[in-house]
């Protein structure tokens, strides 16, 4: 009877090392279609977010956008509270969204400023104070200025 030498790879050994290969292969293409298809499901929850925003569903109820944890959108929120009170004036949006990214916050998409501000346009502690610029709701208001048209003379 023949031995193999000790080096050589027997038949079941190859069979497992292929089937391996095969396994990882599968788990590779996998990774990358959930990936996928979380990137496409991000995108599709912050669009159904702005349609209910726009037939007013959520606001008065401070639901979470769909696409992320209730409790995250409440630690995105926190984070802009300390940072409006830290700055002790109000702050436009972006610049809101450079110190939420400063401090180490991640929020993703096209436009992170933005996709940050439908996690806290609606908290009651923030209001805003005019386009695109938000404070703290607990300091005194800021008088909005009359914004309607004088009558022309003709």
């Amino acid at each position: 009877m023949s031995e193999q030498p000790r080096n050589a790879p027997s038949d079941f050994e190859a069979m497992v090392r292929r089937e391996l290969n095969a396994t990882s292969a599968k788990l590779s293409d996998l990774d990358e279609q959930i990936a996928e298809l979380q990137v496409e499901r991000e995108a599709l929850a912050d669009r159904e977010h702005h349609l209910q925003a726009l037939l007013g569903k959520g606001r008065d109820e401070g639901a979470a956008p769909a696409n992320i944890a209730p409790s995250e959108a409440l630690e995105h929120a926190d984070l802009v509270v300390s940072i409006l009170a830290e700055a002790g004036s109000p702050l436009h949006f972006r610049a809101i969204y450079e110190e939420f990214a400063a401090r180490g916050g991640i929020i993703g998409g096209k436009d992170p400023a933005n996709n940050l501000l439908t996690k806290y346009y609606n908290d009651p502690r923030v209001r805003r104070t005019a386009r695109g610029t938000y404070e703290l709701a607990d300091g005194p208001p800021i008088p909005e200025t009359d914004r309607s048209r004088t009558p022309s003379p003709n």
